[in-house]
């Protein structure tokens, strides 16, 4: 008789799991087929800067509320002296346009203050 109430528990709980994870199952492809991109992160590679008084968060900001093909792209943190530089792309033809620039930015970020950098700029997110 234990057995058999197991059974039945085990049994509602799996076609209660199946009914719950077949219900939304158009709600992520919506989300995809959106022409849209703003205020969506996109591809994540790395975390993106949350320091109010950084000016990287500020474009990393730009870059999630650009409606096109957008990325952001920044070197490494020193952290012997906190210093990094970051580049952003904003509203490209391309994805592979927006990162190859926002690269570039970055690049020219680095020449133009000549701090103690990590390593060359990465692409942290695009979309």
């Amino acid at each position: 008789m234990f057995f058999r109430f197991l059974f039945r528990l085990s049994l509602s709980f799996a076609i209660a799991v199946g009914v719950s994870l077949s219900a939304y199952p158009g709600q992520t492809a919506s989300k995809k087929s959106s022409g849209n991109l703003s205020g969506q992160y996109g591809k994540l590679r790395r975390a993106l800067p949350k320091n109010p008084d950084d000016p990287c968060t500020e474009a990393a900001q730009e870059y999630k509320a650009a409606g096109g093909h957008s990325a952001y792209a920044q070197s490494k943190i020193n952290y012997e002296y906190g210093v990094y530089v970051c580049g952003v792309s904003l509203n490209r033809r391309s994805v592979e346009d927006a990162e190859k620039n926002a690269i570039q930015r970055c690049k020219n970020a680095m020449k133009r203050w000549k701090f103690h950098h990590n390593g060359n700029c990465r692409v942290y997110a695009s979309k």
